[in-house]
């Protein structure tokens, strides 16, 4: 018969109580049963006092000193997760829809059945602000692997080689809004690198011939100033587990004399039903910026032309009489 030493008495306790005991001379035998070093047994009070942390760490980062940290806790081996402040501030980031059309924008985005989702509408309805956002999100989820931003532009695509600077350089002035949302979650180092690394990627349309995306967020903006062409051959590139936005406004187009993709789309689309493509319209009244803006766009969206010659005729004539009446007196 073997006798176990007097000071190793075992401490006996509920197993939340020693959830948070950092002290490594306790050492677990079982799934409620722990052994110390102390010559007295302890109740739990003297167990939190002694071997309890002095400072509650609850709230505190995963890895919140250590060199990399980061709320993107996919890209690191060494970090397995974000704490339950960090996901609480990480989704305090995320808009919330602010009206009937974005909540139904919205769940058409959370719907995985619908591989692409085509909207179309006026600036500031939150098409291109919620297709971001929800990228980031599923990115960092683990949902997809892989971020793409891409838009068309005659500047970029044709003339692109003799801008400086690498690929995302030049494509920065017509993609800063995408860097914008960007910066809201990440940190400008972190976007840097995954850019380096290829998880974000962001290149004009014309880069995107050829290619075939897997477990990638695509978000294509901008679309009303695409070819027919750019259009189909985009929406061929989707491979698996992918999905594909495409945000535009017809009434923005630079191309007004041409058919452009976006246009030639939605008029193919039309009174068509698919169980993986969906198309979405937007209004002016759900615009969330200032209320002028949909006064300007009201007022450019007039299918009235205004009379410019017979304006100025009034003003010419106001004018003479003007003149006549300071001649007389």
């Amino acid at each position: 018969m073997k006798l176990v030493p007097n000071h190793l008495n075992r401490l006996s306790t509920d197993h939340k109580t020693l959830e948070n005991i950092m002290n490594s001379n306790i050492q677990s035998h079982s799934k409620n049963s722990k052994k110390g070093r102390k010559q007295k047994k302890l109740n739990e009070k003297e167990i939190m006092y002694l071997f309890g942390n002095d400072n509650d760490d609850r709230d505190q980062y995963i890895n919140q000193y250590s060199p990399t940290t980061t709320t993107i806790s996919r890209s690191y081996e060494n970090i397995i997760h974000m704490s339950n402040k960090e996901i609480s501030y990480f989704e305090s980031k995320f808009h919330r829809p602010k009206n009937i059309s974005q909540e139904n924008y919205v769940r058409l985005l959370k719907n995985k059945q619908k591989k692409i989702v085509v909207a179309n509408g006026p600036a500031g309805t939150g098409k291109t602000l919620f297709a971001t956002e929800f990228g980031v999100k599923y990115f960092n989820t683990n949902m997809y692997e892989r971020l793409i931003f891409t838009r068309p532009s005659v500047s970029v695509d044709e003339d692109l080689g003799y801008l400086p600077g690498t690929l995302e350089e030049k494509m920065a002035p017509w993609i800063r809004p995408i860097y914008d949302i960007l910066y809201r979650f990440f940190h400008p180092k972190e976007v840097t690198r995954m850019i380096e690394e290829r998880i974000i990627e962001i290149a004009p349309l014309g880069y995107m011939r050829g290619r075939t995306f897997q477990n990638s967020w695509i978000v294509a903006d901008e679309m009303q100033n695409s070819t027919v062409s750019q259009m189909k051959m985009l929406m061929t590139r989707l491979g698996e587990n992918s999905r594909l936005i495409i945000t535009g406004d017809l009434d923005q187009h630079d191309k007004s004399t041409e058919v452009n993709g976006l246009e030639d789309f939605l008029g193919r689309f039309k009174n068509k039903r698919s169980s993986s493509i969906t198309s979405f319209e937007f209004e002016r009244n759900d615009i969330q910026r200032e209320e002028v803006v949909k006064e300007v766009l009201e007022i450019y969206g007039s299918e009235n032309t205004p009379d410019y010659s017979s304006e100025s005729s009034t003003i010419h004539d106001s004018v003479e009489s003007t003149s006549e009446h300071d001649t007389d007196f």
